[in-house]
């Protein structure tokens, strides 16, 4: 089996009718997407909602189930993954496909087996070992790897991985582009118990993901700056020029500015995607002096460089015709 590309639209002729859906899910990274900032004007506190109340307010009878909990992160449990069990009419499958998926979190999962089998398989995976390395933390619900995950692995040792699951549908945010992916597991799935560190990724099956996680970083930035480039942003001075760049072309540019990145001693994909809007979309700033002092200091931390070149900006575009920093 390999995967499918799907549409949007499809979502819901995919779900299996006859198996549990689920949807497998950090929650703090959902708990801090929702947080509202109390604003220096507001009379009253906001409300500050746990996962259980944002996923609750859009289908009250759904089940959580702590991936962390009665394991070595139980005191932290409610900020781990979470298995939240619903119903395939639930409003939850909408509120995922329009809001979760779209900001990167989380994915759909199926299974004919008990929510006990599930939840036991996926707690064995939160550790995995790797060759040459030990064991290190696992995320299976990972919607920027899965796809890697699928597309490395030998069908037999997807299919261990994946286990009880049969159904997987996610959403690969790519920069301002993505791609909804359906997998169907066929294989047939015997319980057994099994401790965390049984499943063994092996050198070349990381190298390959490693390789195709840097490809996708890449190809999310050139995305974001064709996205630019088709609504005209390029076309105001001084980045006139990258507005008739070809793709190829302005991929060379991108390539070009992550290897100075790079030799400028900033590592950090996060960073590093900063540094390169910085100098696509800002570089009538950044090349200033003063800019270029702070963003090439290597005896500062790259993050501090980066927070202090975004407050200088964000301060100079204040009350300016470019509006808020990207």
């Amino acid at each position: 089996m390999e995967i499918e590309l799907i549409e949007h639209t499809m979502i819901n002729s995919k779900i299996e009718q006859s198996n549990t859906l689920y949807l497998l899910v950090d929650a703090l990274p959902v708990e801090q997407w929702a947080y509202v900032p109390l604003k220096d004007d507001d009379l009253e506190i906001p409300e500050v909602k746990d996962f259980p109340q944002i996923i609750k307010e859009q289908d009250r009878y759904v089940k959580c189930h702590w991936l962390w909990e009665d394991t070595d992160w139980n005191e932290h449990y409610r900020q781990g993954p979470c298995l939240v069990e619903i119903e395939p009419e639930s409003a939850l499958v909408d509120f995922f496909a329009e809001t979760l998926a779209v900001e990167g979190f989380g994915v759909l999962l199926q299974t004919a087996n008990s929510t006990n089998e599930l939840i036991e398989h996926l707690r064995s995976l939160l550790r995995v070992r790797v060759q040459g390395k030990g064991l290190v933390y696992f995320k299976i619900n990972n919607p920027r790897t899965l796809a890697s995950y699928v597309d490395t692995l030998a069908e037999e040792k997807l299919a261990q991985l994946l286990g009880p699951i049969s159904n997987v549908i996610w959403r690969q945010n790519v920069g301002a582009k993505h791609q909804w992916m359906n997998y169907k597991n066929s294989h047939r799935y015997e319980p057994e118990q099994k401790n965390m560190g049984w499943f063994i990724w092996s050198a070349e099956e990381i190298q390959q993901i490693d390789r195709d996680e840097l490809l996708l970083f890449r190809k999310s930035l050139l995305n974001d700056a064709l996205h630019y480039r088709e609504i005209g942003y390029f076309e105001r001075q001084p980045t006139m020029a990258l507005q008739k760049l070809s793709e190829k072309a302005l991929t060379e540019v991108i390539y070009q500015l992550l290897a100075e990145a790079e030799e400028y001693q900033v590592l950090d994909k996060k960073l590093k995607k900063r540094w390169v809007e910085l100098f696509l979309y800002y570089k009538n700033y950044v090349e200033r002096p003063a800019y270029k002092m702070i963003l090439q200091d290597t005896q500062l931390h790259p993050n501090r460089r980066i927070k202090n070149v975004n407050y200088l900006l964000k301060q100079e575009l204040k009350g300016k015709s470019e509006g808020e920093v990207l």
